[in-house]
């Protein structure tokens, strides 16, 4: 049904010297494992591959973006819900350009004899650098959605599956007792829980509650996140601006007001010279947006 429009699309990546080719699902790890190999030496029995441990992912109406061990990406996606369905693969291309030295670290990696490290010296020059979200991206994200009539479709880059580090929710440092991690985790609930009464009472234009804000706030009620105390406290007003402007669009100003705000307290808090002036800040900005959404609310 939208074959001239795959067409059109793939002479755009043409024109931008970035491979395409319909192929078919079974073959799409192997394809791309033989890219390389085929290139630097010419024939398709290559002794030279990228190989992957384990099938790739290929889930109807949803784009892949892949990037092997070499470092070069790679766009895939199924074309319609037969599982036997062609593939559009797109690449391979790069983010950004690496060093020459790191491309001599592949090539040793990959145990290349000096002939073939300069072929893929040559190759990574000719591979094209794409931004990350660039018109190319919106072009294949507008593509999907006419190909599978529906704006509601998964991206995924499979390599958060493969390389990502393993989260560190419940896997604390060994020097860690239970009891401080229960300190920790009761210190930020209240923060937590005083953040939500100023977002709250600004989201209602409650003036009334600055004073309750003034005696509350401490300087130990914050994490000093970096040594310099001066720009923890900034960091904190900039933490404080944004949520309150975040409550005032809750409260319902129009961000044409929010904005003229926000804008002026993140000059006046770079302009900080003392962590003594930090109270006073922060309760003008409080009491700013309360005033915002009592006088410009359109709810």
């Amino acid at each position: 049904m939208f074959e001239s429009e795959l067409i059109f699309l793939c002479d755009i990546f043409k024109k931008s010297h970035i491979d395409t080719s319909v192929i078919k699902s079974a073959e799409l790890k192997n394809s791309i494992e033989e890219r390389l190999g085929e290139f630097l030496t010419g024939k398709s029995d290559a002794n030279v591959k990228i190989k992957f441990t384990s099938q790739l992912p290929i889930a109807y109406k949803t784009v892949y973006k892949l990037t092997d061990p070499l470092g070069f990406s790679y766009i895939y996606f199924r074309l319609s819900d037969d599982k036997a369905s062609n593939v559009l693969l797109i690449g391979p291309y790069m983010y950004e350009r690496i060093s020459e030295n790191k491309m001599l670290e592949y090539a040793e990696k990959y145990s290349l004899t000096a002939k073939y490290s300069r072929y893929l010296v040559e190759y990574y020059k000719g591979v094209s650098v794409v931004p990350k979200e660039g018109l190319l991206f919106t072009m294949i994200s507008s593509f999907c959605e006419r190909l599978w009539n529906t704006t509601s479709f998964a991206i995924i880059d499979i390599n958060d599956e493969y390389l990502s580090p393993v989260s560190p929710i419940g896997n604390s440092p060994k020097e860690e007792n239970f009891d401080e991690i229960l300190a920790d985790m009761k210190t930020m609930e209240k923060r937590y829980d005083y953040e939500n009464e100023l977002i709250e009472a600004v989201r209602l234009g409650q003036m009334h509650k600055e004073n309750l804000f003034a005696s509350s706030f401490s300087d130990n009620m914050f994490e000093k996140r970096v040594a310099d105390p001066l720009r923890n406290a900034k960091n904190y007003c900039i933490i404080m601006n944004t949520l309150l402007r975040k409550a005032a669009e809750s409260g319902g100003v129009h961000p044409v007001y929010i904005d003229r705000v926000s804008s002026g307290f993140a000059l006046k808090i770079e302009e900080l010279s003392f962590t003594s002036d930090t109270v006073h800040l922060m309760r003008e900005i409080f009491k700013t947006y309360c005033k915002l959404v009592q006088n410009h609310t359109m709810m």
